[in-house]
């Protein structure tokens, strides 16, 4: 399911904004001044479809739309006070051609419906403290945070879960149809902290994570290749025998065979510069005296290398896009990716750690690291100013890169920007929010 249209009305009780997706180039751009909202609409659809519905509930509004392919509109309202029952803060309703065909309340969480004491929060979340009933101030970056805030962001950091009303199937059901990736404008780090980990330090480089998970993501690969190899050699012998048993012909003819060996030898190349497969030596030259049996035991042999080779499809174009990308951009630096360590730079012969590279390098690495390797397949990827830190250059190539990689992962991607470098003539794909009339 993919969103056309997201509107809002007397956002902050001033804006009214509608935002049509450019659906056929799969981008969309939000341009507007400081203040209008831009990146509290990323915000409010990241809080709906992932459940952080407390994120819209203090944001000031009349109503919130979202417009999928399909007609179904989902609507969603503040209650107002003299309608707000116990833990109802909002009213969602979805409809289709204007009519209604369902509706439900969405709860504020209540500390005093927590199955635990609320002092464990600071024994399970150290870094947050209290500083009002049902308020926390995070001491590592300042941010005060509400009760059912903490709840949406470090459940599953907490002893007991909440015990709280069950969202309505028809909503949970849509939620989960559109996958949302939100890529903050703060992305340089990231928290670490895991479900019990709270003694560690809790944040570490956003380059450094990254790395990692592409080196996990190699190293799975690799094991399924190693796995799927084993068990095809272990059964090659009596498939081989079988079939020479029967004295069936061979489905492939001697120009297929020859075009398809060579075919994996290109590909076991691209392989190993990508860092997927050791290098080996595996060409070789059948004799004259033994063609007619290569004619009947190959085809066998390519089949079966096509499938462990199989497993890398995806993975590989991602790796080759990614480092085509970073070698276009990074100057006097080449980039190099392995099981062992992701990726790792060098220069004039020294190899670099992504840690010391510059703000802006790290700012584009965190960027496509996540675009390339981290989003699913048919997800809306929000954007909150991707020219951060980046030269005006490297702004004015972002959206030729991104639709590569759009086209390479098959996402949709919704951007808040205030740079006409990133929209670089594109205004196609712009959506300009403006302010009231009384004001332009």
């Amino acid at each position: 399911m993919r969103i056309t249209e997201v509107s809002i009305s007397k956002l902050f009780g001033i804006f009214d904004h509608t935002i049509r997706m450019a659906l056929d180039d799969r981008i969309t751009i939000i341009h507007a001044p400081n203040g209008y909202g831009k990146t509290t609409i990323l915000r409010l659809l990241n809080g709906f479809f992932t459940g952080r519905f407390t994120d819209i509930e203090s944001v000031p509004f009349d109503e919130f739309s979202i417009l999928l392919e399909d007609s179904t509109a989902i609507r969603v309202f503040h209650l107002p006070r003299r309608e707000k029952r116990k833990g109802d803060g909002l009213l969602v309703r979805l409809e289709r051609e204007g009519i209604l065909l369902d509706e439900t309340h969405l709860r504020t969480l209540d500390p005093r419906e927590a199955e635990f004491p609320l002092h464990a929060i600071d024994e399970f979340l150290p870094f947050l403290t209290r500083i009002g009933e049902s308020t926390w101030r995070n001491i590592e970056n300042g941010e005060e945070l509400s009760f059912g805030e903490i709840f949406n962001r470090y459940e599953d950091m907490l002893p007991v879960r909440l015990t709280r009303q069950k969202t309505a199937p028809w909503l949970r059901e849509l939620t989960q149809s559109i996958k949302i990736r939100f890529i903050e404008s703060q992305r340089l780090s990231r928290d670490s902290r895991n479900s019990r980990g709270h003694r560690n330090s809790g944040v570490e480089p956003a380059v450094a994570f990254y790395s990692k998970q592409i080196a996990r993501e190699m190293t799975r690969r690799l094991a399924e290749y190693a796995e799927l190899s084993q068990s095809l050699d272990q059964t090659f012998p009596m498939r081989l025998v079988e079939h020479l048993s029967s004295g069936s012909a061979t489905s492939m003819s001697p120009e297929e065979l020859e075009e398809r060996l060579g075919a994996l030898d290109q590909k076991r190349a691209r392989l190993r510069e990508a860092g997927l497969l050791e290098r080996e030596d595996v060409s070789f030259k059948v004799p004259p005296a033994l063609q007619d049996l290569a004619q009947q035991v190959l085809p066998m042999y390519v089949s079966d290398v096509e499938k462990k080779l199989g497993v890398f499809a995806n993975i590989l174009e991602k790796i080759e896009l990614f480092k085509a990308i970073v070698s276009q951009r990074f100057r006097y630096k080449t980039a190099t990716i392995d099981k062992e360590n992701g990726f790792t730079f060098e220069s004039m012969g020294q190899t670099l750690s992504p840690m010391v590279l510059s703000s802006g390098e790290q700012h584009l690495l965190v960027l496509w690291s996540e675009l390339i390797f981290m989003v699913d397949k048919g997800s809306l990827v929000l954007i909150d100013e991707p020219e951060m830190s980046l030269h005006i250059s490297w702004q004015q190539d972002f959206l030729r890169e991104l639709s590569a990689i759009t086209r390479l992962s098959n996402f949709d991607a919704l951007i808040a920007t205030h740079s006409p470098q990133i929209i670089n003539e594109r205004f196609d794909l712009v959506s300009v929010l403006e302010g009231p009339e009384w004001h332009r």
